[in-house]
């Protein structure tokens, strides 16, 4: 086991690279690249709030995107350690989280107007924006993006929301229509999502629900 030492404030989301190269974010705006052996490479002040999103948006590791609670994304430059680009939500609304693809090419940011916004990499302008009505946010959301195969157009992502009724809903990108949904335990709330071409995972509670993306719950 190793421990990376180096933030001082609470850490709040972190990201393994391609290449195994881990960063962090903390609750003080800072992100921290880590090196082999839990070494501390480089530092960046990347926002003025808690970061609460940190993904790689290219193979070899260079850039780097990160969101937060001031309701901005910026993409780094992890090789001079600079911003190459800054995006502000309307009225800067905090961002709650913030995936990438596998093949690099779209970035999702979820915010707390329940606006669902997908970013064509590496220019990160012109959004798709879809408004779920039924997401009615009064805790962290946690989303991810999850490529469905060959098909053009035809990405799928997971929005999972935390709230009084808890549900995790899974919806194509190309069409904006609900694929799957998910309702978890009462009195919980979604606490991670993830899953595959074929399935998408919600987990809240002492419960993990299946869903096929034929809509049908397992």
């Amino acid at each position: 086991m190793v421990n990376f030492i180096g933030h001082t404030s609470p850490v709040v989301c972190i990201t393994v690279g391609p290449k195994s190269r881990v960063v962090s974010g903390a609750v003080d705006g800072t992100v921290i690249l880590w090196g082999r052996g839990g070494i501390m490479v480089g530092t960046l002040q990347a926002h003025q709030l808690a970061v609460t999103g940190v993904r790689h948006i290219d193979t070899d590791c260079t850039m780097l995107a990160t969101a937060s609670l001031d309701g901005m994304v910026r993409v780094w430059d992890m090789e001079r350690y600079s911003c190459l680009r800054t995006v502000s939500m309307p009225g800067n609304i905090p961002i709650t989280d913030l995936d990438v693809d596998t093949h690099f090419t779209r970035l999702l940011v979820y915010a707390l107007d329940n606006g669902i916004r997908i970013y064509t990499l590496p220019d990160v302008d012109a959004p798709t924006i879809l408004v779920g009505s039924h997401l009615a946010v009064t805790r962290l959301v946690r989303a991810s993006l999850i490529p469905t195969g060959e098909r053009a157009g035809r990405d799928t992502f997971i929005v999972a929301t935390g709230n009084d009724n808890p549900i995790g809903t899974v919806y194509d990108a190309s069409t904006g229509k609900a694929r799957g949904i998910a309702a978890m335990p009462e009195g919980s709330y979604v606490a991670a999502a993830a899953g595959t071409a074929e399935w998408a995972a919600f987990a809240g509670g002492n419960e993990v629900v299946i869903v096929p993306l034929n809509g049908k719950r397992r």
